[in-house]
């Protein structure tokens, strides 16, 4: 089973005091760092990591969303929104109770919450949502990865779209109306894929089967789905390579999941410099002990 754990950390969050709060220059501390790196090893030693993202601040992104069936803009900050996403992780899990002891192990700071969301997969589905969703090219592409064009490596930047949803919504809708929906949006990620723009994306289970982790005086507090408190839940995250920040909303704008609920634009932080870092740090450590 496959499980997403999202990061709310309290340095993005909009009720965090100025002093406090994570600005455009924000950057952890290396000590910090060197802590999740090691998680992040455990977790692959494991055999539990598939794949991991950290967002820049929310006051470098947007949110698109539909009004009257036109798409509308606006840019970060999100100073109304209950919780900001700093990153996630992508798990193998046996269940969900394993998916959140892996998140217990996490070394977040005081204030910090994970959410542990379960994955669809496409047995989840009825047989003719399979069948739409069975497409050569992106079996293809997900078995075997998409090579990059290194000509184009330094004019792409990757952006990781969180697209919300109300689940009451949803279910009002009629299961013709669901799967026509559906249908539009394998259509248009094939589209994404065929144009070079598609770098990832999954779908996520209902926030009923959802658990949240809170750190709250270093002791970890855990509340099961659903958030009866937020509107508007996580659905799935698509990780798109852009231009740049315009180029992404202009994507995503066409995009037919926008009208089942918005969809947040980050760009994700590189953490490559940051990785190696803390590397020969903990290389330097295991020599030394």
């Amino acid at each position: 089973m496959r499980f997403m754990m999202v990061m709310i950390p309290r340095v993005y969050q909009p009720d965090t005091p100025p002093g406090e709060k994570a600005g455009d220059g924000f950057a952890p501390a290396a000590e910090a760092v060197a802590k999740m790196m090691k998680f992040n090893e455990e977790l692959a030693k494991a055999g539990a990591l598939i794949a991991l993202d950290g967002l820049h601040p929310s006051s470098k992104g947007a949110r698109v969303s539909f009004a009257g069936g036109k798409p509308q803009v606006t840019d970060g900050p999100f100073t109304q929104a209950k919780e900001v996403i700093g990153g996630y992780w992508m798990i193998e899990a046996k269940s969900k109770e394993e998916a959140v002891g892996w998140a217990k192990r996490c070394p977040a700071a005081d204030g910090d919450a994970i959410e542990v969301r379960q994955v669809f997969e496409v047995s989840d589905f009825p047989q003719d949502v399979r069948n739409a969703a069975d497409n050569p090219t992106v079996r293809v592409h997900l078995e075997s990865g998409k090579p990059r064009d290194a000509t184009r490596k330094d004019e792409i930047m990757k952006y990781v779209c969180l697209g919300y949803s109300d689940e009451n919504k949803w279910e009002t809708m009629s299961e013709n109306e669901q799967k026509a929906l559906i249908d539009q949006c394998f259509a248009y990620d094939d589209v994404l894929r065929k144009n070079g723009n598609f770098a990832g994306g999954e779908a996520l289970q209902s926030a009923r089967t959802a658990a949240t982790l809170r750190w709250v005086n270093g002791k970890v507090s855990v509340t099961d789905g659903p958030f009866t408190e937020t509107k508007e839940q996580l659905g799935g995250i698509l990780v798109l390579e852009a231009r740049d920040l315009n180029h992404a909303i202009e994507l995503m704008s066409k995009h037919p999941g926008v009208k089942a609920g918005p969809f947040e634009i980050r760009p994700a932080a590189d953490l490559s410099a940051m990785v190696a870092e803390s590397e020969r740090r903990r290389s330097r450590e295991r020599k030394a002990s």
